[in-house]
């Protein structure tokens, strides 16, 4: 009989997989404290994404309204001149 491939596997540290899937062994509530940790990092990721999206919004409104910024911005802009088409017949 051929010797068929594993499907169970090691890293590096020795953590057992089974197809590229963590193996948390049913022992004294170890799953469920995974499954925690697992969700409060999700949540933890969601929470990072609302404060920067919140504070982009403040540098945002900052920035409209700093006269500074718009004094500089107008001294570095540039007129672009009038616009051509472009001759695309053969």
């Amino acid at each position: 009989m051929d010797h068929e491939e594993s499907n169970f596997s090691f890293n590096e540290y020795g953590i057992l997989y089974f197809k590229n899937r963590l193996i948390i062994p049913n022992m004294d509530g170890l799953d469920e404290i995974a499954l925690n940790e697992a969700h409060d990092m999700i949540y933890f990721a969601y929470l990072r994404i609302i404060i920067m999206r919140y504070i982009t919004s403040l540098v945002i409104y900052y920035v409209t309204k700093c006269l500074e910024y718009h004094k500089v911005r107008l001294e570095n802009s540039h007129p672009i001149g009038g616009l051509y088409p472009h001759d695309i017949s053969n």
